[in-house]
């Protein structure tokens, strides 16, 4: 069935050399962002995140770590704490995720469960595992690497090369890696631009609509399955502001996300 994916992006008509590209996408060495989730309906808040990004450089790569650390209401999951971890690496004008994390704790500190994620780019495949309190894999599955791939934990990040070259042939889908487990092929669609009054100020943005790409059937689900949005800046370096749509799967809150605070050095 059909899955409306979550979180995606902007950015501008990229250069040709992956430096400048690079550069121009992610020009500050650090990155912090505080992100507050509202249920739509209810209009109640559900949980608060902060993501941190750092980009380090080494003779011949760029590398970049990630960091989310939230509280709240999450899926299934009531009053925990989240803690996720990611590195990706550039590699010709976009970011290679190496391996992420994912661990849902209860408010003590003692892990419920974690996801995590190892990408193979040589034997082109990604393996995901679920974890157990005690560290003990309870689920493991595998999945091909078709294409430039992402991840619910570093999906805004990895598709601002995407938003940089919107307006070329080939940057219109990319796939995404659930903790269902499920491996799904995403089609953008760039909406046009809207004006967002934000706790961090009244930003022109971007704005996309994300759907699975799931054929002919996409049309008639369209009608009753809550849609995706994703507002970026409308300026270098066009930055995430704003998320609309499931959280994490059909059974989950639909909701409002966006940045209330943002700090880069």
């Amino acid at each position: 069935m059909k899955k409306i994916i979550f979180l995606t992006f902007i950015a501008f008509f990229c250069t040709v050399t992956f430096a400048d590209t690079i550069n121009d996408i992610f020009p500050f060495q650090e990155e912090t962002d505080s992100v507050i989730f509202i249920d739509k309906k209810t209009k109640e808040k559900r949980s608060e995140f902060t993501y941190l990004f750092k980009k380090k450089l080494s003779p011949g790569e760029t590398i970049f770590d990630f960091l989310r650390l939230g509280r709240g209401n999450f899926d299934k999951y009531k009053d925990i704490l989240w803690e996720t971890t990611a590195k990706l690496k550039e590699k010709d004008g976009f970011l290679n995720i190496l391996n992420s994390s994912c661990a849902a704790k209860e408010p003590q500190g003692k892990t419920i469960v974690r996801y995590n994620k190892e990408f193979d780019y040589d034997k082109k495949i990604i393996t995901w595992r679920q974890l157990d309190t005690d560290g003990k894999i309870i689920k493991e599955a595998r999945f091909p690497i078709k294409g430039k791939t992402a991840d619910d934990v570093t999906l805004m990040y990895f598709l601002k090369a995407y938003v940089a070259n919107r307006n070329k042939p080939g940057y219109q889908n990319y796939y995404l890696l659930s903790n269902e487990p499920k491996l799904y092929k995403v089609n953008i669609k760039v909406i046009g631009t809207e004006t967002l009054n934000l706790p961090i100020g009244k930003k022109k943005a971007i704005k996309l609509k994300l759907t699975g790409d799931m054929g002919i059937i996409d049309d008639i689900l369209d009608k009753y399955v809550p849609h995706t949005y994703t507002w970026y800046e409308d300026a270098p370096p066009y930055e995430w502001l704003q998320y609309e749509g499931l959280e994490t799967s059909m059974k989950s809150a639909n909701i409002i996300a966006y940045v209330t605070e943002r700090s880069q050095k």
